[in-house]
């Protein structure tokens, strides 16, 4: 488990510090809150305003158990009611699991060719041998998606489409390889469709077509909450060299 303070410094700094790395017993809520508790303790902290983590039922428990020990200590912020803080970049990668789900089949096939060729030193010598015969200048390598990095399914889209021409060939020179996995060559196409063309989710077309268009259609209604009216404020320029999200 790998813990990380961030805070603010007397110099108005917003500073990041790794407190502990270290082994834990099992994943259950009170182990986790235990080693939280321990490592908090050995740092001589007291006070806590958030504790992010994955949207993992364990982190759930671990939180609640944390919380009522910081109150104990007289140190929790706002009576430890947000001490939680769910990480964003594992909300986004749910949602993108979510949206993957029509194209399942042809992402899976494509997945476990990829994983075959990776399998064995002598299966990815064969598939590079195929590629070269091909004459396929990319050198790129063959990524493998993992289920808790979202963009990793379009890197290995990316990838296996650059090298459809080394699979076909690998049908005549890898008898396992033909008997178990010819067909699902045909997926990389379909699934291709579905790439952004220049390598990125444009996050800001995905953000307007969703929660703008909510706050679109019900512009004018005097209910809004604090979070609402927050959302629709004009933003910051971040790429400004001005900036600073502490000001």
């Amino acid at each position: 488990m790998c813990l990380t303070a961030h805070f603010v410094d007397s110099n108005w700094k917003l500073q990041k510090k790794i407190l502990n790395f270290c082994p834990i017993s099992s994943h259950k809520g009170n182990t986790i809150g235990k080693a939280l508790e321990t490592c908090l303790k050995s740092r001589g902290i007291e006070r806590v305003l958030t504790v992010t983590a994955d949207n993992a039922r364990s982190n759930n428990d671990a939180i609640l158990y944390l919380s009522k020990i910081v109150y104990s200590w007289n140190g929790a912020i706002m009576n430890a009611d947000h001490m939680l803080l769910r990480c964003s970049a594992h909300i986004l990668n749910l949602i993108v699991i979510e949206g993957l789900k029509d194209y399942h089949e042809s992402i899976s096939k494509i997945h476990n060719v990829v994983r075959y060729v990776r399998g064995s030193p002598a299966r990815l010598y064969k598939f590079k041998s195929c590629a070269e015969r091909e004459k396929i200048s990319s050198k790129k390598p063959l990524y493998l998606d993992v289920p808790t990095r979202w963009n990793s399914t379009y890197l290995m889209l990316e990838s296996a489409e650059k090298f459809q021409k080394a699979f076909e060939r690998l049908e005549d020179h890898d008898t396992q390889y033909f008997l178990d996995f010819c067909l699902a060559v045909d997926s990389i196409h379909t699934t291709n469709d579905m790439s952004a063309e220049d390598g990125e989710i444009d996050a800001d077309s995905l953000f307007d077509s969703g929660y703008m268009k909510l706050v679109k259609e019900n512009d004018g209604v005097d209910n809004k909450t604090e979070v609402d009216q927050y959302l629709m404020e004009s933003c910051e320029n971040p790429n400004d060299e001005n900036f600073d999200i502490l000001c």
